[in-house]
């Protein structure tokens, strides 16, 4: 039995249809890769991954912000409750509720997130922390002066000096009950839920 030859004319034609059929299919690739359209659509994606960078950043940096003022209010509510478990109020002098301050810092990240109620009770909290600090900051400041020495005839000048340091102390220590009287505490309450909320939310996409 004799060998079947293929057609080369049958075949050349084939190649010769196949190589055209790519031609065309390149030249309207080629096309469309020039063309206006295909300009929007990269325009397009470049614009949408931007955004959504841009999105999760700001979401990633409220996270953090909440985290670090629910730190901050935690540690706070840490040193007064030391400063007045007794029945007098003792604070440390060397501690500060608030050593660092990022609630004024980022609360317009959180004007739609929490009441105005809520802003207002951290608000409260962390200026009433400021002014306690303060108000141990003097007390620090008067103790730590030289001892003064005991003159057996003060003049009358002298003794309003005397009388004057001992009324500050006496109106810093009055004013620290009075302010720690009127505390607010904010971590374990519904505010602090959700600013623990906030810290624990992430973005719901990812980038790749």
């Amino acid at each position: 039995m004799r060998e079947r030859r293929p057609d080369c004319a049958k075949l050349r034609g084939n190649f010769i249809n196949g190589t055209v059929i790519y031609m065309d299919n390149f030249e309207t690739l080629f096309s469309f890769l020039n063309s206006e359209l295909f300009t929007a659509l990269i325009t397009l994606f470049v614009g949408i991954t931007a955004l959504a960078l841009y999105t999760k950043q700001r979401s990633d940096y409220k996270s953090d912000a909440a985290l670090l003022i629910l730190q901050e209010i935690r540690y706070a509510e840490e040193i007064f409750r030391l400063g007045t478990h007794s029945k007098t109020v003792n604070f440390s002098l060397y501690l500060r509720m608030l050593p660092t301050n990022n609630w004024n810092k980022n609360i317009h990240l959180f004007l739609n997130d929490l009441e105005e109620t809520e802003l207002d009770l951290i608000s409260r909290f962390y200026s009433k922390c400021s002014y306690i600090d303060s108000l141990v900051s003097k007390i620090s400041d008067e103790r730590n002066k030289p001892n003064q020495v005991v003159i057996s005839n003060p003049t009358v000048q002298q003794n309003q000096t005397i009388l004057n340091n001992d009324s500050l102390m006496i109106n810093t220590q009055g004013l620290l009950l009075l302010v720690s009287e009127d505390m607010e505490m904010v971590y374990n309450t519904p505010t602090g839920e959700k600013l623990k909320r906030l810290a624990n939310k992430k973005p719901l996409f990812f980038i790749f």
